[in-house]
């Protein structure tokens, strides 16, 4: 019996040097044992930094957008729409870094305008490029706002925006090709 307490640490008391010890049961209205608090010091630090990450991924995945439809202009069927389209995720691509560096503007209203304005660049695909298309306009960029649920939200927001995306993805195509395929499995 002494040896158990001196490995876990004594009851009530100080756990001993260097030994991790079992969390306490949870009180009442707090999280249970070993759940994450996403409100402690530690959890919005760690979801501030993986949004800066996420800021200048945007950025990245943005010039990959812009160069691919630049270089693709020619196979639009509505270059203005399509310019139009480019622009407008530009102008996000701005906001929703501002947007997400504020921990309290970290919520349902940005997610939902996020993954609405990447669902809506997708559906626009073959309105801008015609019904045969195959490349979306957004292309990669459209991982940033399933990127921002999963960072806010976990696994299961990550997951909710990717069946949402891939599923939007399939929907505008009419026909699934081994690369669609392979984008939605990325997506998923």
């Amino acid at each position: 019996e002494e040896g158990r307490r001196r490995r876990r640490g004594a009851v009530g008391g100080r756990a001993e040097e260097g030994v991790l010890t079992r969390l306490r049961a949870a009180l009442p209205g707090r999280p249970r044992p070993g759940a994450a608090d996403p409100d402690h010091p530690a959890a919005v630090a760690v979801e501030d930094r993986l949004f800066q990450a996420l800021a200048w991924l945007r950025w990245v995945v943005l010039a990959n957008t812009v160069a691919l439809n630049v270089y693709r202009y020619d196979n639009f069927d509505r270059p203005v729409l399509g310019l139009g389209v480019v622009a407008a995720l530009v102008v996000w691509t701005v906001l929703a870094g501002h947007f997400y560096a504020d921990h309290a503007r970290r919520g349902w209203a940005l997610l939902g305008t996020d993954l609405a304005i990447a669902v809506v660049a997708l559906v626009s695909s073959p309105l801008v490029k015609g019904p045969d298309f195959n490349a979306s306009v957004p292309g990669f960029w459209v991982m940033t706002a399933l990127l921002a649920w999963a960072v806010h939200l976990r696994w299961q927001g990550g997951l909710v925006a990717a069946l949402v995306l891939a599923g939007t993805d399939l929907a505008v195509r009419q026909d699934v090709s081994q690369a669609v395929y392979g984008n939605v499995f990325l997506l998923l």
